[in-house]
């Protein structure tokens, strides 16, 4: 048998009376709203703008990626160019010989100058500002052993006011390991600590004037601050003493030196004989019952 579901309809649950009143009210809200709709575009210009910015994103994202590529090409082509970075030719085994840098030997320069200002109640004398020393120090490694060193001073003469240069150092080292470093050419006698420790440049120096005992040549030193020819330093195996020792041999001093001439004989000596030197230091790492100071030189000429 066919048996019909039951059906239920609104109109069999509303009276006349609330169904019209329904249909009144939805015609009503239907206008209203869009109505509402028209006057608020917010979300129809929200939505538009966010295209645009997704677009914008997605132009700015590939210009990224660009200029990446065009970096990494730039960075490779300067690589394959200037060889191995430094850390990895530091990482080279001890078998293997170590390479010439491509760009050759580095020459650094460096400079120190002072100028001061000087004043006396003595008769006769005048306030003045005064050039001190501009000093040019200039250093060039040209292997893992051998490098070079040369320092030259510039300075105008307190009598005269006329400006002078003068070599001070200019040395070949040698460096082959901690026992033995040998250097030829000009350079500082190691006649005491001050004078190997405080070259040149007023401003290194921890005095405002150098010492009289250690004045150079050209302004009255009674002492041979400089010398041409070879030296040897390095350690002594001794522990927690430190010693090291220092050997040179030089043409020294000219025996006859004019008044106002250098005594340094740069180029050639005077006699067969010749200049030599030798001094130990002891620089204790830590206080031991042997050793009563922490310092000790013991020069021997």
């Amino acid at each position: 048998m066919y048996h019909r579901k039951p059906r239920l309809c609104l109109r069999f649950l509303l009276s006349p009376p609330l169904r019209a009143a329904v249909v009144v009210t939805a015609a009503i809200l239907v206008p209203i709203a869009g109505v509402r709709a028209q006057q608020d575009p917010s979300h129809a210009i929200d939505a538009a703008a966010f295209r645009a910015l997704l677009e914008r994103v997605g132009q700015l994202e590939l210009r990224v990626k660009t200029l990446e590529m065009e970096k990494s090409a730039l960075l490779a082509q300067r690589s394959a160019e200037a060889g191995p970075p430094p850390e990895e030719q530091a990482g080279m085994s001890h078998s293997t010989p170590p390479r010439a840098e491509s760009w050759g030997p580095r020459l650094r320069i460096r400079g120190f100058a002072d100028v001061g200002w000087t004043t006396s109640s003595l008769h006769g004398t005048t306030n003045s500002f005064s050039l001190g020393q501009f000093n040019l120090f200039v250093t060039s490694r040209l292997s893992d052993k051998l490098s070079v060193l040369a320092e030259a001073v510039m300075e105008a003469d307190s009598g005269t006011n006329q400006l002078g240069i003068e070599l001070e150092r200019m040395l070949l080292l040698y460096n082959l390991n901690d026992y033995l470093n040998l250097s030829l050419g000009r350079y500082h006698n190691s006649i005491a600590f001050y004078n190997t420790a405080y070259h040149h440049s007023a401003w290194l120096q921890t005095t405002t004037n150098r010492p009289f005992l250690f004045a150079f040549e050209d302004g009255g030193g009674i002492l041979p601050i400089h010398n041409v020819g070879v030296s040897a330093t390095g350690r002594i195996p001794s522990g927690v003493l430190g010693l090291h020792y220092v050997a040179e041999i030089g043409n020294g001093r000219s025996t006859r030196t004019a008044l106002g001439n250098n005594p340094v004989q740069n180029v050639a000596d005077e006699n067969h004989g010749k200049s030599f030197k030798t001094s130990h230091s002891m620089r204790a790492r830590r206080p031991c019952a042997a050793c009563k100071s922490a310092s000790q030189v013991i020069t021997t000429t």
